[in-house]
């Protein structure tokens, strides 16, 4: 029986990935799951013992490359690196699963650099793999995105769009606003920890068909808030990003996603076929064309996303990854 595990072991900041992942790799025939806590734990369990598992993926890593302040960091370089070879030693493949092409929040000359360094580390591994088909031309294995464990679908939908998410700058959530002038209302939901962007999205806001519901938002409550509008908005310019949490959240509830172009969403739209998904170039065109998707379809979007990303179609691709029946 082929042992997998996944690095890190369990969900991050509330998000279900490496859970879901988990789950789907469990449905694959002859596949076990290893479980572990945390890396101390698994150095612990594992040591320099010559055990190895079949295959380890490898979430994130790049993460530990930025410091508090954005920048590149010396210690986080050597961790990065030890902790990569450190897998090499204890699986037989190693499969490096790229989410940024470097760390959210880095600029410049650290951003360019950490991106270089990610490069060379995942160049270490077995195969290097993405959610996003756009990427197969730099030679990245393509794994869908799990879609998340939700309730049922919504069926009605009120008056509103929704940004929904931690509240950040480079979600461009401040260019929506400034062309917003519709009659429906735009709620902004979602944990902030930058006061001060905040503060300016507010003050834009004002005078505006426009409301905030800053904090961490539970599980339960959010799928309904997020589930009644009538379409969540994507409007991120980070050109670190691969794919979107919130575009596969909106996707797992059949709902309406207008964005701002990314080549991500670019190969859904042109590659998959994704009916639920509507693009614009610019923040003005979006707000403009909000209300293009026919809201009384989201039962089919919802069964379409799942054909696309849903379990069967995960488990499928890890069973060829696996070469395994």
């Amino acid at each position: 029986m082929l042992k997998v595990k996944f690095y890190p072991t369990r969900n991050v900041g509330g998000n279900q990935y490496i859970s879901n992942m988990k789950a789907a790799v469990k449905l694959v025939a002859g596949v076990e799951v290893k479980e572990t806590i945390k890396f101390r734990k698994f150095y612990k369990e594992q040591g320099f013992s010559w055990t190895r598992s079949d295959y380890i993926f490898v979430n994130w890593l790049e993460n530990s490359l930025k410091n508090k302040f954005g920048w590149l960091c010396l210690p986080g370089v050597l961790i990065f690196f030890f902790k990569i070879f450190y897998f090499r030693l204890h699986a037989k493949k190693v499969i490096y699963v790229r989410h940024n092409l470097y760390p959210h929040g880095m600029k410049g000359f650290h951003a360019k650099l950490a991106k270089r360094i990610a490069d060379l580390g995942e160049s270490f591994c077995d195969e290097k793999a993405s959610h996003s088909g756009h990427l197969l031309k730099s030679g990245y294995l393509y794994l869908p995105h799990p879609l998340y464990d939700l309730n049922e679908l919504q069926t009605s939908s009120e008056n509103y769009f929704i940004m929904f998410g931690r509240v950040a700058e480079y979600k461009n959530i401040a260019a929506i606003i400034e062309h917003w002038d519709r009659k429906e209302t735009l709620l902004i939901a979602g944990p902030t920890k930058d006061s001060g962007y905040l503060a300016l999205l507010e003050k834009l806001a004002s005078n505006r068909n426009i409301s905030f519901d800053v904090r961490f938002i539970p599980d339960d409550e959010a799928i309904n808030l997020v589930g009644k509008s009538s379409g969540v908005i994507l409007a991120h310019n980070d050109e670190n990003m691969i794919v979107s949490g919130s575009f596969f959240y909106a996707a797992t509830l059949g709902l309406p996603v207008y964005a701002i172009k990314s080549p991500f969403l670019e190969w859904v739209s042109s590659s998959l076929n994704y009916d639920g998904l509507e693009l614009f170039n610019t923040p003005n065109q979006l707000v403009l064309g909000l209300g293009r998707i026919n809201p009384t379809d989201r039962r089919r979007y919802k069964e379409q996303a799942n054909s696309l990303f849903g379990d069967t179609a995960m488990s499928s691709k890890f069973a060829k990854l696996f070469n395994v029946k």
